[in-house]
């Protein structure tokens, strides 16, 4: 106490240490910390708690006092003197700094802005419908039962039936709180559609067909913010955090985040919540709903309170009812997602699938879809669109017994809306609708395919594939700290929803609520069931124990674990963590190069005894990349403490990808995991799209003798906040996402000729989301079928990405792409090749200023009738001197009208012909000749562009196009060398000869032969060509 005391006089004499007169600048507002101790911690060490507390009152004042005469700027707003001593306050730049050296001043914060994140039973999902029937220690039934949670949000509308039916206080569901945003009235989220009260319901509604997840918990209301005053100062946050561990709160949920955070270096309310836990408060905490775009060179997304050490971060999982369209007679399965309303496929059988269009009423008349399955493609994307309730409506009329729609582009699976008419707004009754679900554009063109050539027949059933949530914050912190710790449900939860109308009647309504907003409060009552089964457990030991038990979940584009910089340790099963025997700490690992070797992991007893064997699983194929080194077994007895000491030998610069890792923990009593993440960064390509894209192999050989093409990348996710659900707000234009918002919702691999035109795509994976994905190509295109010709292909990665246009919430697709450099070649088809154009130069590496003849070819055509192309340059780099038409097209004798456009400012070749008789060609020939000459050296590019063949029925012909790139030198040319072989010999001179006494306009003359560029091959050539005779490069 004496000490205390002490540092009060030291605050009240160092007040005229410091100067005070200057020039106010821009405010903002700090967190100030100070030394001494608080009243939590006095309490503690068994002070009585009116000495405790009138202590920390002393030290506050005193420390209020002196830095009120030393800063002038200085506006006081909130004073904390329980879980720490300090206070917050206005401060101008140069008073912060005066604060900050003044010496009873522990820590000086700025103050941030928060803002709220925004099926079946989501207690089933998370594993804590199977504790509600065991009893606690005190034989009551596991439910929350008298648990206090406090919520710092927007309110709780305890007049909502769910809620309290108007109950306030004492023996309420909502006993008190704090109004922080109108501090003279109570906390009640008196607006329509309250983000406070939608969580509070998840935590703890007595909702009997959609409860809270403890509906046995109380709860206190701290209201930090209103859909009328939005925004959430950190300070608010800090000063409810405080009064929630006044008050005796057990568990604080908190569902608001800020973009990017550090572990080390708290924000004012990581701070406090880190002081919280330390005081045996748990506190979970919304990752955020700012998707996977990475802000930073080393950090995530994730951010807020929950980002410190032990706080519990939360992420989002979506646990909607998918589709799976099993097709008879193939190994191939299709998953959908399910239409809203839910409309049960009922039939388990078999069930003959047919293709209705666009599912016009037109389409389905010329249809027999009576008692089957109806195939029908999203759009059209020309003209009006066809709403998707108007398809359903359309199949319903004809007898289909179920739909499903495909998305006519690469680009989001998404739900389908069917139960209101969206042109009218009127309700449409599921009777009228029939049974559907939605599935991407490659699944699509497969089903296509495949009805049009047989009779297809499908079985569809309602699965439940948990996947990570589009809008999910990433990981880790900016200090490469493991967060967030774990994910739940947070798409379409059920939760209380208040119209708060003016006569003050009580709301009977539930909403579907989506974000880690509605995540945190699942996991806030799943903490409140542990809490009750085990009252000992410290809040270290509820967060570990949700970690080292989750479920791991699947990224369904690949097969392989979604990232755990998403997902954290996983998806919580809170009856697996209630009954863990022991916790593993650190739940999760960033390990850095420097940093890999003799890692310890401590296992803390819980009770029981318990033998691990140990495991260790490197994801996403790179094996190779990471090496382990570790025993096989740990043993922990009682509530004992044990080390495990392992070793991971990888190479930052060598692993193309965070290479993510888990060693599992497993027993006959549980199976614990911990995961590990060896770090190689966020580089700043990884900001947007794809990045480390490998092609390994580039042979392939229908006859079985060349190599398999392994193709590996990265996916970033596109920009900043890919999603962002504005869950507690009205949309208005100037709420509404801004275009570059986006996620990339599809990437398609194509393999495409020299000219860049696509030939056939070969792979595609649509709802894509963030991490490393890696698969092997055999020479099938992406439906399946081996229709490759040979030749030579460049390699095309098509990004699509759904962008929300601004000012409304209307989506649009874009696509983007980027080449890879590898060169993929196939042969031994049996599919005939297609007509191939491509340039031939005579030499093919010149000097600057040489004459170069480049011939236009056409091989493998196939009944050409007519054709029409550009040849397209840079003027600045390439001069075109003279051009020919070809001769391809009249070589059977056929007449042909040919033009032939030099455009020399813009570059372009423009040629058009046209066969006189009513027949094609086929075969190889010349369709342009030109000289040009390069006037300085570089590497230009001479390609086709629009090349159109036609055959004579009018009918587009397939082709491949290539262009022509050169390697100029500045060295002179040898005059001379005809043939190109380095040397002015005897060859060269019979080439000369063939040409002798030849005119620019007759056809045996050769432009490389006429040295001077007279027009004439002559004597002066001839006198040339002897002078150099015998000469070599």
């Amino acid at each position: 106490m004496r000490r205390y005391l002490v540092w009060a006089v030291i605050f009240v004499l160092s007040a005229g240490l410091f100067p005070i007169g200057r020039v106010l600048s821009a405010y903002d507002i700090y967190l100030i910390t100070v030394e001494g101790g608080s009243a939590y911690k006095m309490e503690a060490l068994g002070f009585p708690p009116a000495h405790s507390g009138l202590t920390s009152k002393i030290l506050l004042a005193s420390a209020k006092e002196a830095i009120k005469k030393n800063c002038r700027s200085a506006i006081f707003r909130f004073d904390f003197d329980y879980l720490f001593t300090g206070m917050s306050l206005e401060l101008d730049e140069q008073d912060a700094c005066i604060a900050k050296n003044m010496p009873f001043v522990k820590s000086v914060m700025k103050i941030g802005k928060l803002e709220p994140a925004a099926v079946r039973s989501v207690a089933e999902v998370v594993g804590a419908s199977q504790l509600y029937e065991i009893k606690d220690q005190k034989g009551n039934f596991v439910n929350g039962k008298d648990i206090l949670v406090g919520v710092i949000d927007s309110g709780i509308d305890y007049r909502h039936q769910d809620l309290g039916n108007g109950m306030y206080g004492p023996g309420a569901k909502v006993i008190g709180g704090t109004n922080f945003v109108e501090p003279k009235d109570p906390p009640l989220d008196d607006e329509a559609m309250g983000h406070g009260t939608s969580v509070a319901g998840i935590i703890a509604s007595d909702n009997t067909k959609a409860p809270g997840i403890a509906s046995g918990a109380k709860m206190m209301s701290y209201r930090v913010f209103s859909n009328k005053n939005p925004e959430v100062r950190e300070d608010v946050v800090v000063a409810a955090i405080q009064a929630a561990a006044k008050d005796g709160c057990k568990i604080i949920n908190i569902s608001l985040s800020k973009p990017g955070g550090s572990s080390s270096e708290l924000s004012a309310s990581a701070y406090a919540a880190e002081q919280a836990t330390k005081a045996g408060i748990s506190v979970v905490g919304s990752a955020g709903d700012f998707g996977s775009f990475c802000d930073g060179v080393e950090g995530g997304t994730v951010g807020g309170p929950s980002v410190s050490p032990n706080s519990i971060c939360v992420g989002s999982s979506d646990t909607r009812p998918v589709c799976k369209v099993k097709i008879e007679g193939s190994s191939r399965n299709v998953f959908g997602m399910m239409s809203v309303p839910l409309i049960s496929f009922s039939n388990p059988q078999s069930i003959e699938l047919v293709d209705g269009g666009y599912g016009s009423e037109e389409e389905f008349s010329k249809t027999n879809v009576l008692g089957k399955y109806v195939l029908i493609k999203r759009g059209p994307e020309v003209g009006e669109a066809i709403p998707f309730f108007q398809k359903l409506l359309n199949a319903k009329k004809r007898g289909a017994v179920g739909a499903i729609v495909w998305n006519h582009s690469l680009g989001e699976v998404f739900q389908m809306f069917v139960g209101f008419n969206s042109i009218t707004g009127e309700p449409i009754r599921n009777e009228e609708l029939v049974p559907s679900c939605f599935i991407g554009n490659s699944d699509g063109l497969f089903l296509q395919k495949l009805v049009s050539g047989q009779e297809a027949r499908v079985s569809i059933a309602e699965e439940n594939i948990d996947t990570i949530a589009r809008m999910t914050a990433i990981g880790p912190t900016s200090d490469l700290i493991f967060k967030p710790d774990v994910c739940a449900p947070g798409i379409g939860v059920p939760a209380p929803v208040s119209t708060n109308s003016a006569d003050g009647n009580t709301s009977k309504y539930t909403q579907n609520f989506s974000g880690t907003s509605a995540s945190a409060g699942i996991v806030s009552g799943a903490v409140a069931l542990i809490k009750q089964i085990n009252p000992d457990w410290s809040p270290s030991d509820i967060r570990l124990a949700l970690m080292n038990t989750s479920k791991l979940l699947i990224n369904p584009a690949t097969g392989e674990y979604s990232s755990m910089l998403l997902q954290g340790a996983g998806q919580i099963n809170a009856k697996m963590a209630a009954f863990t025997p022991c916790v593993v700490s650190p739940g999760g690992l960033i390990v850095t190069k420097d940093k890999s070797k003799d890692i310890k992991l401590t296992f803390s007893g819980l009770g029981s005894d318990a033998s691990f064997k140990v495991r260790f699983e490197v994801l996403n194929k790179l094996d190779d990349y990471v090496k382990f080194t570790g025993q096989d077994t740990v043993v922990v007895s009682g509530k004992s403490e044990a080390t495990y000491t392992f070793t991971i030998d990888y190479s930052a610069t060598d692993i193309p990808w965070n290479a993510e890792c888990i060693i599992w923990f497993e027993s006959d009593k549980a199976k614990l995991h911990v995961p590990v993440i060896c770090w190689k960064g966020y580089s700043t390509s990884e900001k947007r799209n794809i990045t480390s894209l490998r092609v390994t192999g580039n042979n392939i050989d229908y006859g079985g003798k060349g190599d398999k093409v392994t193709i590996e990348f990265g996916m970033a996710m596109g920009d900043r906040f890919t999603y962002k659900p504005l869950s507690y707000k009205t949309k208005t234009d100037e709420e509404a996402p801004q275009p570059r918002e986006t996620m990339i919702s599809g990437v398609q691999f194509d393999l495409i000729d020299g000219n860049g035109d696509t030939w056939v795509t070969i792979k595609r994976f649509e709802n894509t989301q963030y991490g490393y994905y890696k698969f092997d190509w055999s020479g099938e295109d992406a439906e399946g079928a081996y229709s490759i010709p040979d030749g030579s292909y460049g390699l095309k990665i098509v990004i699509s990405e759904t962008v929300l246009e601004p000012g409304s919430a209307k989506l649009k697709t874009k696509n983007s792409s980027q080449l890879a450099r590898d060169t993929i070649r196939i042969k031994g088809s049996k599919v005939q090749s297609p007509p191939k154009f491509f340039m031939v130069a005579q030499p093919h590496t010149p000097s600057a200023n040489q004459k170069v003849l480049v011939d236009c070819y056409v091989t493998f055509a196939k009944d050409i009738s007519s054709l029409s192309f550009n040849v397209s340059y840079n003027p600045d780099e390439v001069e075109i001197l003279q051009v020919w038409p070809g001769r391809f097209l009249q070589s059977d004798g056929s007449p042909v009208e040919s033009d032939v456009y030099l455009d020399k400012l813009n570059g372009k070749i423009k040629v058009i012909s046209k066969r006189a008789n009513q027949t094609g060609i086929d075969g190889h020939g010349i369709i342009l000749r030109f000289l040009a000459t390069f006037p300085n050296p570089s590497a230009p590019t001479i390609k086709f562009d629009d090349l159109n063949p036609y055959d004579p029925r009018g009918r587009f012909i397939p082709h491949m196009g290539f262009p022509l790139e050169l390697e100029v030198t500045d060295a002179e040319p040898l005059l001379g060398d005809l043939n190109f072989d380095g040397i002015v010999d005897i060859e060269d001179y019979f080439i000369f000869a063939q040409s002798y006494g030849s005119r620019r306009d007759e056809l045996h003359y050769n432009p490389l032969a006429d040295f001077n560029s007279d027009g004439i091959i002559d004597f002066e050539d001839l006198k040339v060509l002897l002078n150099n005779l015998g000469k070599s490069e």
